[in-house]
């Protein structure tokens, strides 16, 4: 049969012959089959690399996205953040008027103010207070920084011709033992103090200018308000770190009641400030609200709040009794902008601290996360080096636009941070969208308490 012997079976009613395969056919089929095992083995072990590749990228693509979310700018928004490749002088074209609007009066008295809780605290905020620094020196507005040192009698303030000016007492009034709180303690013993200022502009030491082509002003109500607040965009808080106040008795008596605020605060997770002035609110301006939602807020989500999302339900509720309104007070004292291009500050991590020409000024130019992946980092949009690099603020004998004129040279600007307005605009009305999304998923649950107490 072919070369192959045959061996005889049989059977009840038969005998087969059964061919024998010689020595080296079996250990050809050997071979094979070896072959064929190893082949498949292989096989399986690249399907198996291949997929274990394929699901750790998506593990750290899945980590990088959730990362970027929660920090609106993480890791790839800093390696972007810190890459450009031009630096760019823009022309500063503001003048700021000697007299007022439409008038021959003197231009308005407007005082810009930041409070330290130590003078050593100044070293935190480098590039914010620079070009707060210059931009106040550039259109002749008094720069006045206070730090609280404890160890001092009276606060040291610091004009912005480098003169020390303790010239107000406030350490009688001003007991608080929150900083939060007795900064707006403070200034309202500056205002009371100096009659001379019509405005204040309040603002947090890490607030700084990036674009000084706009004026004070400008954002002035014309409806003469004695408070000016804004409402932050990725929540519904008003805003605490700052404000713009007109030298009035309601405005000092309201910051009076904000800072003594700070021995009502409920035991948790309440804001200081920030949660405290949207009790100040309900208190001042919605006496004839009703009180079952006022002890709602107050007296129920406050006091229960733990984390960010539990203040942010009391900030809803606030937010919910005083209604969809701009203006509030028996006549207007208080104003509370939220068109965020109508606003003179904003948080600059939202957008990568990117900015557009209709913007002034930025908030969390914190020294401590500068180049960081936490919450709120950012990336200096200004050349940090050439900043720091001089002592003093960089002008010609002469303020003008002229190519010899070195004013310019004090916003050294990364060419990747600069956008349009309209794509600024479309990146804070993604987050605005979020921020609403979120605020009408609180009021449903403000409403399913109210159903119950009702």
């Amino acid at each position: 049969m072919g070369g192959m012997s045959a061996a005889r079976v049989s059977t009840p009613n038969m005998e087969i012959e059964i061919p024998r395969r010689q020595p080296g056919s079996l250990r050809r089929m050997r071979v094979v089959s070896h072959a064929r095992r190893l082949f498949c083995a292989g096989q399986y072990l690249r399907l198996r690399s291949t997929t274990l590749f394929l699901l750790f990228i998506a593990i750290v693509l899945t980590l990088i996205l959730i990362e970027e979310n929660a920090y609106y700018g993480g890791f790839l928004s800093n390696l972007y953040g810190n890459y450009y490749n031009e630096v760019v002088y823009l022309e500063i074209t503001k003048r700021r008027p000697e007299a007022k609007n439409g008038t021959n009066d003197t231009r308005f008295n407007i005082a810009i103010v930041v409070i330290l809780n130590h003078t050593t605290d100044y070293d935190q905020y480098p590039i914010a207070q620079r070009t707060l620094q210059c931009y106040a020196q550039l259109f002749d507005y008094p720069l006045i920084v206070i730090s609280l040192d404890q160890n001092k009698e009276e606060p040291t303030a610091i004009t912005n011709d480098g003169i020390m000016s303790p010239d107000f007492e406030w350490r009688k009034k001003c007991d608080q033992n929150d900083f939060m709180f007795r900064r707006h303690c403070v200034l309202a013993q500056l205002l009371r103090h100096r009659s001379e200022l019509e405005y204040v502009v309040f603002l947090d030491a890490d607030v700084g200018v990036i674009n000084p082509n706009h004026l004070l002003e400008e954002y002035i109500s014309e409806s003469g308000a004695d408070l000016i607040f804004y409402e932050r965009i990725f929540n519904y808080e008003v805003m605490a770190g700052s404000y713009i106040v007109r030298r009035s008795n309601y405005s000092i008596n309201f910051l009076e009641t904000w800072a003594d605020y700070s021995e009502k605060l409920p035991d948790s997770f309440h804001g200081s400030d920030n949660g405290a002035i949207h009790a100040v609110l309900l208190e001042i301006v919605c006496a004839n609200c009703s009180q079952a939602r006022k002890d709602l807020c107050l007296n129920k989500f406050w006091p229960a709040s733990k984390n960010y999302d539990d203040l942010s339900l009391f900030t809803s509720c606030v937010r919910a009794i005083l209604g969809h309104r701009s203006r509030l007070g028996d006549n207007n004292e208080i104003f509370i902008l939220t068109n965020p291009t109508k606003y003179w500050a904003r948080d600059g991590w939202l957008t990568g601290n990117q900015w557009a020409p209709q913007e002034f000024m930025f908030h969390g130019w914190q020294k401590r996360r500068m180049d960081r992946v936490i919450f709120a980092s950012w990336n200096s949009p200004l050349k940090e080096q050439d900043i720091v690099a001089h002592s003093e603020c960089r002008f010609s004998d002469e303020f003008s636009p002229s190519q010899t004129s070195q004013v310019h040279m004090n916003w050294p600007y990364k060419n990747t941070f600069m956008r349009s307005n309209e794509f600024i605009e479309s990146r804070l009305f993604s987050i605005s969208k979020k921020t609403h999304l979120q605020h009408l998923a609180n009021l449903r649950k403000i409403d399913m308490n109210l159903v119950r107490i009702i």
